[in-house]
């Protein structure tokens, strides 16, 4: 028994390019489907995720990032090392030096702009000052006139409202309420002073400030009894913090993408640097 040559007018060179071409194609299909089905895997654990915590609404819209965050960070580090894995196949089966060192000059590439990235997740997340700065930011001042409505955190949930300050240029009464308890009671101001969230810190002259509970997702009112109040207007500060959960785990997690990729870049580098003696074009 033997093998009929189906193209005698191939050189065996230009077999071995063709057998290269052949593997390459099966990578890049592995890949591609690896990918797929692990996308699927990710939005249905994420869609698991959100319906067990029970936290996602429509109307309004919410929807709690931090229940699914850190699987999802998780699976993007998992593919960026299947991505190396494959960029090593890629290379092995490539019969150029110039495609080998093309291939290594994109994935160094982008390895340093992912580790910068992540450099300033951490430098933005970690340093006081900063992440400080962040936070004032999100903070949200205002003017109270009869009732103001207010969410007590952004719409993914990475924010909070911690604390709110009040003053006023006189005497104002300044009820801090629920939705369904504004709604229910909103023709007897009487009943609504009763489910106040600022129990003890509801007389503003000029200032005060308190604590705002770790409550639900939702709208909340500031409401001015102007019955008592010696001022028909009071102004507001709702200072904003980041999830402690977020500042914990995204910041770490943004150190596990810099040693991976580092350690691409210590693999990739002197493989690169023999591919570019030989490469054609660069």
């Amino acid at each position: 028994m033997y093998h009929v040559n189906r193209f005698p007018f191939l050189m065996a060179e230009d077999k071995e390019v063709l057998a290269g071409g052949y593997r390459m194609s099966r990578v890049r299909k592995t890949k591609v489907y690896l990918y797929l089905v692990q996308v699927i895997m990710i939005l249905a654990v994420i869609v698991f995720l959100i319906t067990a915590e029970g936290g996602f609404s429509v109307k309004p819209f919410y929807l709690p990032i931090n229940s699914f965050i850190y699987f999802l960070i998780l699976m993007l580090l998992l593919f960026t090392v299947e991505n190396f894995f494959f960029k090593a196949l890629e290379m092995k089966f490539s019969r150029t030096p110039s495609s080998k060192y093309y291939t290594a000059k994109l994935s160094m590439r982008r390895s340093m702009i992912i580790i910068a990235i992540a450099a300033l997740v951490i430098l933005l997340l970690w340093l006081p000052p900063i992440s400080q700065a962040i936070e004032d930011s999100l903070s949200d001042s205002g003017e109270v006139v009869g009732t103001k409505a207010f969410y007590n955190k952004d719409f993914l949930g990475l924010t909070t409202t911690d604390s709110i300050t009040l003053s006023a240029s006189g005497e104002a009464y300044v009820y801090v309420v629920a939705e369904q308890h504004y709604i229910a009671y909103a023709d007897s101001i009487d009943q609504l002073r009763y489910f106040r969230i600022n129990a003890q810190n509801y007389v503003v002259n000029p200032t005060t400030s308190f604590e705002f509970p770790q409550l639900d997702y939702g709208k909340y009112y500031f409401v001015l009894d102007e019955r008592y109040s010696t001022t028909i207007s009071a102004q507001y500060t709702i200072h904003q913090n980041l999830s402690p959960t977020f500042l914990s785990f995204v910041p770490l997690f943004a150190l596990l993408f810099i040693v991976v990729n580092v350690g691409w870049l210590i693999y990739i580098a002197p493989q690169m640097k023999k591919f570019a003696e030989k490469a054609i074009y660069q």
